[in-house]
């Protein structure tokens, strides 16, 4: 695989079908998987991510349409943002509680800078420390 002799690098996937994925081959430790998370219609993507063994789990709130509500158990990264062109951006309140339930799990977050100006003064943008 050539991410893997590529180890110096970090790859990032991000699947809205995390159905798809073979769970059956090793994943790379260079190599982290995420699901796009919109709105709770699909948050069962997290579920699957679950059962993924790498070595950080990400959820992406990306575009965040919706309150969402999810246990986020298990995953090493959570990303939030808005949609762009045309600009959706979320209830104050939906990104606040994605904030509260990823802090109560130790989760680092990373909101995106195309979130609403009051986010400017509280910018989190945390990395994943930890690598299994």
């Amino acid at each position: 695989m050539v991410m893997e002799k590529a180890s110096q690098h970090t790859f990032i996937i991000l699947t809205k079908q995390p159905q798809n994925i073979d769970l059956t081959e090793p994943i790379p430790k260079n190599v982290w998987i995420g699901v796009s998370v919109n709105t709770q219609k699909d948050v069962w993507r997290i579920d699957v991510l679950r059962d993924v063994h790498t070595s950080v789990r990400i959820v992406s709130f990306e575009p965040l349409y919706e309150a969402i509500v999810a246990s986020l158990k298990d995953v090493d990264w959570v990303i939030i943002g808005a949609q762009t062109r045309p600009l959706v951006t979320p209830k104050t309140g939906w990104v606040q509680n994605l904030i509260q339930s990823a802090n109560l799990h130790q989760i680092p977050v990373f909101l995106k800078n195309n979130l609403k100006p009051e986010w400017e003064t509280k910018k989190y943008q945390e990395y994943p420390l930890k690598v299994k």
